[in-house]
């Protein structure tokens, strides 16, 4: 991938956006097509600190967190983001680093940030897979309106392509220092599957080196209990019986310079024709004494 193979790793996007509304209202607000920009953060999913989290940690920003909105005052409070990520309210500093940009480039293109929350999704509202989630909302003449979301997706995204796609999106984490790993081994004596099982031995190969953990060390119990083993479970319902001496399973001792990991991804996603709309709202007053001069 991309960034010298490092991580984290970012790519922003911006073009048109459809979806099924069936009927179309609010002005530009609720639109069948829409721009969209957006930011795909992939990172560490171990490691979700952010290195310039500090550059916004001291910002006051109102926060309508999941715990507020189902109290009695059901009101935004005003808070010091580093301390929304120090208390666990906000989930991780990558969240609460893109919570912090996001506020600055609203309050920057002219949107009033005492009539700008951002308000955390409570449990039902979010996918079953995200770890946090908080839309950026504004107050216009129609409410507060839905203008940016930040959703932590996990690594739900990328673990899906893998599956669709059959390639392998993982990431490559150097450690600082090799390390001494246990881990398990399974060879299969292809000369002597060959023998017995002609053109199916390559079917039975395959399976032998996709066995997760659990079910080669499952599959080593059963061969040195009875000597003999049914693939069955591994081969697509294709019943081959497989002997000792056809897989060697064994623990080995390793030094390891690091490891493959499936990154989580952070997605801010600004909705462009909403943000403009409030901005212009905003920004729009009636001069005391003189009704007539509207100023934008």
């Amino acid at each position: 991938y991309y960034n010298g193979s490092k991580l984290p790793f970012a790519a922003a996007q911006m073009g048109q956006s459809f979806r099924n509304e069936i009927s179309p209202k609010q002005g530009i607000l609720r639109v069948r097509e829409f721009t969209q920009a957006e930011i795909e953060y992939f990172m560490n999913p171990e490691d979700k600190n952010h290195y310039k989290f500090a550059q916004v940690a001291d910002l006051k920003i109102l926060l309508f967190s999941r715990d507020v909105q189902v109290s009695a005052v059901k009101r935004p409070v005003l808070t010091r983001l580093g301390d929304a990520v120090r208390d666990g309210m906000v989930s991780n500093e990558t969240v609460g680093y893109f919570i912090g940009r996001t506020y600055l480039f609203m309050v920057a293109v002219g949107i009033n940030p005492e009539r700008m929350r951002f308000r955390q999704h409570l449990q039902h509202e979010m996918a079953h897979y995200a770890e946090d989630c908080w839309d950026c909302e504004v107050e216009c003449s129609y409410g507060w309106v839905e203008c940016v979301g930040i959703a932590d997706r996990s690594a739900y995204d990328l673990k899906a392509h893998e599956k669709a796609s059959k390639r392998d999106l993982s990431a490559y984490i150097k450690y600082d220092e090799p390390i001494t790993v246990n881990e398990l081994v399974v060879e299969p004596n292809k000369k002597v599957l060959g023998q017995k099982f002609k053109k199916d031995a390559k079917v039975i190969n395959n399976a032998l080196l996709s066995l997760d953990e659990a079910s080669a060390l499952d599959l080593k119990a059963q061969l040195e209990s009875t000597g003999e083993v049914s693939l069955k479970a591994y081969c697509n319902g294709q019943d081959f019986v497989i002997s000792k001496d056809m897989v060697t399973i064994k623990q080995e001792e390793k030094k390891v310079n690091g490891r493959n990991i499936t990154p989580s991804v952070v997605e801010p996603a600004f909705g462009i024709g909403r943000i403009l709309y409030c901005m212009l709202e905003h920004a729009y007053y009636v001069r005391e004494d003189d009704e007539e001069r509207k100023v934008v």
